[in-house]
């Protein structure tokens, strides 16, 4: 592993301020080394930039604090959400040049007192023993 460690996929400040323990096992250990040695690490050589991970690993306690799936990839350690200074490049270098499972462009509103002042972005990456190449945005929580 050249540019993440595991321990950056799993450390949570939300964790942190509900006191929610969030280590993985074993197995979703080797799931999380998988998915950096395969896209984590390749695109951040590819794209030659500092890439951030804004949510990796997630134990069931702390995915239901933050409102991610029942059949979330975060709980396996499959997925990482990435940010960098152009997400839809990253979107792009996963998409066109990676083995993945899945690679989504994500976009959220931000909205406050009924207006939308802004929009958070990020690049949602996984890869699993049966990789489907699954490619799509979405915005606000719908497949665009």
């Amino acid at each position: 592993m050249r540019y993440f460690t595991i321990e950056e996929l799993y450390r949570s400040d939300t964790a942190v301020k509900y006191g929610i323990k969030n280590e993985p096992n074993e197995e979703q250990r080797k799931n999380l080394e998988r998915l950096v040695e395969n896209v984590l690490d390749p695109v951040r050589t590819l794209l030659g930039k500092q890439i951030s991970v804004s949510s990796g690993f997630r134990c069931e306690a702390l995915n239901r604090k933050v409102g991610g799936q029942k059949t979330s990839q975060h709980l396996k350690g499959e997925a990482a959400d990435l940010q960098c200074y152009d997400c839809e490049y990253l979107f792009k270098l996963i998409r066109n040049n990676l083995i993945f499972d899945q690679v989504i462009l994500e976009t959220k509103d931000i909205v406050k007192n009924s207006m939308i002042i802004g929009k958070k972005i990020w690049v949602h990456a996984s890869f699993s023993e049966k990789n489907r190449n699954q490619a799509f945005k979405m915005h606000n929580g719908k497949v665009i």
